[in-house]
Protein backbone atom coordinates (compact mmCIF):
# COMPACT_ATOMS: atom_id res chain seq x y z
CA UNK A 1 0.00 0.00 0.00
CA UNK A 2 2.91 2.48 0.90
CA UNK A 3 6.73 2.70 0.63
CA UNK A 4 8.26 1.16 3.88
CA UNK A 5 9.36 3.71 6.74
CA UNK A 6 13.33 4.45 6.12
CA UNK A 7 15.59 2.07 8.58
CA UNK A 8 15.99 4.39 10.96
CA UNK A 9 12.29 4.23 11.85
CA UNK A 10 11.08 1.98 14.35
CA UNK A 11 7.45 0.56 14.21
CA UNK A 12 6.77 -2.66 17.21
CA UNK A 13 2.82 -4.14 16.67
CA UNK A 14 1.94 -5.80 19.49
CA UNK A 15 -0.71 -8.86 19.71
CA UNK A 16 -1.99 -10.53 22.72
CA UNK A 17 -4.83 -11.06 24.66
CA UNK A 18 -7.33 -8.30 26.10
CA UNK A 19 -5.16 -7.91 29.52
CA UNK A 20 -2.11 -9.61 28.86
CA UNK A 21 0.07 -6.33 29.50
CA UNK A 22 -0.07 -4.58 25.08
CA UNK A 23 -0.87 -1.37 26.44
CA UNK A 24 1.85 -1.72 29.46
CA UNK A 25 4.42 -2.49 27.16
CA UNK A 26 3.54 0.33 24.70
CA UNK A 27 3.66 2.91 27.08
CA UNK A 28 7.33 1.39 28.11
CA UNK A 29 8.17 1.13 24.78
CA UNK A 30 7.40 5.04 24.71
CA UNK A 31 9.56 5.89 27.64
CA UNK A 32 12.58 4.17 26.72
CA UNK A 33 12.52 5.66 23.03
CA UNK A 34 11.87 9.32 24.53
CA UNK A 35 14.54 8.70 27.02
CA UNK A 36 16.83 7.94 24.26
CA UNK A 37 15.63 11.56 22.14
CA UNK A 38 13.43 10.00 19.83
CA UNK A 39 9.93 11.56 18.75
CA UNK A 40 7.58 8.53 19.35
CA UNK A 41 4.06 7.85 19.18
CA UNK A 42 1.70 5.12 20.76
CA UNK A 43 -0.84 4.98 17.63
CA UNK A 44 -3.80 2.30 16.88
CA UNK A 45 -5.94 0.84 14.88
CA UNK A 46 -8.47 1.28 16.99
CA UNK A 47 -8.19 5.09 17.50
CA UNK A 48 -10.87 5.91 15.25
CA UNK A 49 -13.15 3.32 15.93
CA UNK A 50 -13.21 4.75 19.67
CA UNK A 51 -13.77 8.21 18.63
CA UNK A 52 -16.41 6.99 16.94
CA UNK A 53 -17.63 4.92 19.69
CA UNK A 54 -17.33 8.11 22.22
CA UNK A 55 -19.34 10.27 19.80
CA UNK A 56 -21.98 8.06 19.57
CA UNK A 57 -22.31 7.59 23.52
CA UNK A 58 -22.60 11.22 23.88
CA UNK A 59 -25.31 11.63 21.44
CA UNK A 60 -27.19 8.25 22.97
CA UNK A 61 -26.67 10.41 26.03
CA UNK A 62 -24.37 8.77 27.69
CA UNK A 63 -22.75 10.58 31.04
CA UNK A 64 -18.89 10.91 30.98
CA UNK A 65 -18.47 7.72 28.21
CA UNK A 66 -14.70 7.83 28.53
CA UNK A 67 -15.64 5.78 31.75
CA UNK A 68 -16.49 2.87 29.95
CA UNK A 69 -14.12 3.47 26.83
CA UNK A 70 -10.53 3.66 29.01
CA UNK A 71 -11.43 1.18 32.67
CA UNK A 72 -10.60 -2.24 32.33
CA UNK A 73 -13.47 -3.15 34.59
CA UNK A 74 -16.48 -1.37 32.61
CA UNK A 75 -15.08 -2.40 29.22
CA UNK A 76 -17.11 -5.44 29.38
CA UNK A 77 -20.03 -3.69 31.34
CA UNK A 78 -24.10 -3.32 29.58
CA UNK A 79 -24.38 0.87 29.07
CA UNK A 80 -27.99 0.92 30.18
CA UNK A 81 -28.72 3.42 27.31
CA UNK A 82 -27.52 1.42 24.33
CA UNK A 83 -28.03 -2.28 25.85
CA UNK A 84 -24.87 -3.56 24.94
CA UNK A 85 -21.08 -3.30 26.00
CA UNK A 86 -18.57 -0.90 24.65
CA UNK A 87 -16.41 -3.86 24.07
CA UNK A 88 -19.25 -5.32 21.64
CA UNK A 89 -19.75 -1.77 20.38
CA UNK A 90 -16.71 -0.96 19.14
CA UNK A 91 -15.56 -5.04 18.04
CA UNK A 92 -19.10 -4.74 15.31
CA UNK A 93 -17.93 -1.44 14.62
CA UNK A 94 -14.21 -2.41 14.05
CA UNK A 95 -15.00 -5.57 11.77
CA UNK A 96 -18.81 -5.91 11.02
CA UNK A 97 -19.13 -2.66 10.01
CA UNK A 98 -15.45 -0.82 9.13
CA UNK A 99 -13.85 -3.94 7.29
CA UNK A 100 -17.24 -5.86 5.85
CA UNK A 101 -19.23 -2.36 4.66
CA UNK A 102 -16.32 -0.33 4.21
CA UNK A 103 -13.37 -2.45 3.06
CA UNK A 104 -10.70 -4.46 5.06
CA UNK A 105 -8.35 -1.92 4.82
CA UNK A 106 -9.94 0.65 6.21
CA UNK A 107 -8.59 1.24 9.79
CA UNK A 108 -5.17 0.22 7.74
CA UNK A 109 -5.78 3.95 5.65
CA UNK A 110 -6.33 5.59 8.70
CA UNK A 111 -3.38 4.51 10.32
CA UNK A 112 -1.38 5.03 7.79
CA UNK A 113 -2.48 8.58 7.36
CA UNK A 114 -1.84 9.20 11.27
CA UNK A 115 1.44 7.49 10.84
CA UNK A 116 2.48 9.58 8.02
CA UNK A 117 1.56 12.66 10.11
CA UNK A 118 3.79 12.21 12.62
CA UNK A 119 6.59 11.22 10.53
CA UNK A 120 6.13 15.16 9.01
CA UNK A 121 6.49 16.63 12.06
CA UNK A 122 9.57 14.68 12.89
CA UNK A 123 8.30 11.10 14.11
CA UNK A 124 10.39 8.12 13.76
CA UNK A 125 9.32 5.44 16.22
CA UNK A 126 6.30 4.12 16.37
CA UNK A 127 4.22 1.09 18.68
CA UNK A 128 0.71 0.29 17.48
CA UNK A 129 -0.48 -2.28 20.71
CA UNK A 130 -3.53 -3.53 19.06
CA UNK A 131 -2.75 -5.81 15.91
CA UNK A 132 -5.72 -7.82 15.52
CA UNK A 133 -5.66 -9.18 12.42
CA UNK A 134 -3.07 -11.04 10.43
CA UNK A 135 -3.32 -8.84 7.38
CA UNK A 136 -2.84 -5.64 9.78
CA UNK A 137 0.85 -7.70 11.11
CA UNK A 138 1.57 -7.95 7.57
CA UNK A 139 1.23 -4.51 6.66
CA UNK A 140 2.90 -3.46 9.74
CA UNK A 141 5.73 -5.49 8.60
CA UNK A 142 5.97 -4.33 4.93
CA UNK A 143 6.46 -0.84 6.46
CA UNK A 144 9.72 -2.42 8.12
CA UNK A 145 8.01 -3.47 11.40
CA UNK A 146 8.19 -6.24 14.01
CA UNK A 147 5.60 -7.93 15.77
CA UNK A 148 5.88 -8.47 19.71
CA UNK A 149 3.84 -11.11 20.84
CA UNK A 150 2.73 -10.30 24.78
CA UNK A 151 1.98 -13.34 26.65
CA UNK A 152 -0.20 -13.09 30.51
CA UNK A 153 -0.54 -16.69 32.03
CA UNK A 154 -4.10 -17.07 33.27
CA UNK A 155 -5.24 -14.44 30.40
CA UNK A 156 -7.98 -15.43 28.08
CA UNK A 157 -10.40 -14.06 25.83
CA UNK A 158 -13.23 -11.69 27.12
CA UNK A 159 -15.32 -12.29 24.31
CA UNK A 160 -16.20 -14.62 21.40
CA UNK A 161 -15.10 -12.38 18.69
CA UNK A 162 -12.86 -13.05 15.58
CA UNK A 163 -10.82 -9.63 16.79
CA UNK A 164 -10.18 -12.09 19.74
CA UNK A 165 -9.51 -15.06 18.24
CA UNK A 166 -7.08 -14.02 14.81
CA UNK A 167 -4.10 -13.00 17.08
CA UNK A 168 -3.54 -16.26 18.05
CA UNK A 169 -2.16 -17.00 14.66
CA UNK A 170 -0.29 -14.37 14.16
CA UNK A 171 3.63 -14.95 13.77
CA UNK A 172 5.44 -13.07 15.56
CA UNK A 173 9.35 -11.81 15.95
CA UNK A 174 9.43 -12.16 19.73
CA UNK A 175 7.31 -13.31 22.39
CA UNK A 176 7.69 -11.26 25.48
CA UNK A 177 6.26 -13.15 28.73
CA UNK A 178 4.62 -10.88 31.30
CA UNK A 179 4.39 -13.06 34.14
CA UNK A 180 6.10 -10.72 36.83
CA UNK A 181 5.81 -7.45 37.54
CA UNK A 182 5.46 -4.14 35.89
CA UNK A 183 9.33 -3.58 37.00
CA UNK A 184 10.04 -7.26 35.31
CA UNK A 185 7.82 -6.10 32.56
CA UNK A 186 10.38 -3.04 31.83
CA UNK A 187 13.01 -5.08 32.02
CA UNK A 188 12.15 -7.83 29.48
CA UNK A 189 10.67 -5.32 27.23
CA UNK A 190 14.69 -3.08 27.49
CA UNK A 191 16.77 -5.91 26.47
CA UNK A 192 14.26 -6.68 23.91
CA UNK A 193 15.07 -3.75 22.45
CA UNK A 194 18.24 -3.20 22.71
CA UNK A 195 18.21 -6.55 20.73
CA UNK A 196 16.14 -5.31 17.84
CA UNK A 197 18.57 -2.16 17.90
CA UNK A 198 21.81 -4.17 17.59
CA UNK A 199 19.41 -6.15 15.16
CA UNK A 200 18.75 -3.24 12.93
CA UNK A 201 22.47 -1.29 14.05
CA UNK A 202 20.58 1.71 15.01
CA UNK A 203 22.14 3.42 17.63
Amino acid sequence: MTEPQPKSHLIIGLIGQAGSGKDSAALLLLQHWKLAGHVAFVTSFADPIRAMCREFLLHAGVQHPDRYLFDRELKETLIPEIGVSYRHLAQTLGTEWGQQCIGRDAWIRALDYRMKTHCNHGGTHFVVPDVRFTFEADWLCSQGGVIWRIERPGVVPVRAHVSESESTHISSHRVILNDGTLTDLAQTVGFELTRLKHERGLA
